[in-house]
């Protein structure tokens, strides 16, 4: 493999990487602010392309689900929420320790990442479910857990407000 290409790979990914965390950190505290959005997603569509190109399957596949998961967030058929930001966050971090290993072998580590990419496609899979905090949602209002946890009445009164 041409080695001044890899380092040129290296080089760039290294580069975008070290900006998308705080990039998606920002995106996480401002989910409206579609260019941010869009910034973070070309940075992983260009690498998972170079990956493609180069032929790291661990990396494009990685990649692949972050791109897919980031493309639901773009379209507003996903929120960004504290579990799928940590999920990209875990992402980004394997993305850098794939690159350390090509940097230093040439090759991809030899690690699973399996289980990560299964985690990003269950977010992929089931966008409209609600995240543990947001599960006591009613007509749109936000209700703290813990409100209903030990009053039965109180899951009696809403139950009977929630049917038709």
């Amino acid at each position: 493999m041409n080695v001044d290409l890899i380092r040129e790979f290296l080089l760039e990914s290294f580069e975008n990487l070290s900006n998308i965390s705080e990039e998606l950190t920002t995106f996480e505290s401002n989910p409206k602010d579609k260019e941010l959005v869009n910034s973070i997603f070309r940075k992983v569509h260009t690498l998972k392309g170079s990956a493609g190109f180069l032929e790291f399957k661990k990396l494009q596949e990685i990649t692949h689900a972050a791109e897919s998961l980031l493309d639901l967030m773009r379209e507003g058929v996903i929120s960004i929420n504290s579990d799928n930001c940590d999920c990209l966050l875990e992402i980004f971090d394997v993305c850098i320790e794939i690159l350390k290993g090509i940097e230093e072998d040439r090759v991809e580590p030899d690690l699973d990442y399996e289980a990560l990419v299964k985690k990003t496609l269950d977010f992929i899979k089931n966008p409209k479910a609600a995240t543990p905090r947001d599960r006591h949602l009613i007509s749109g209002i936000k209700v703290p857990k813990n409100l209903f946890e030990d009053d039965d009445s109180s899951q009696r009164v809403l139950s009977k407000k929630s049917t038709p």
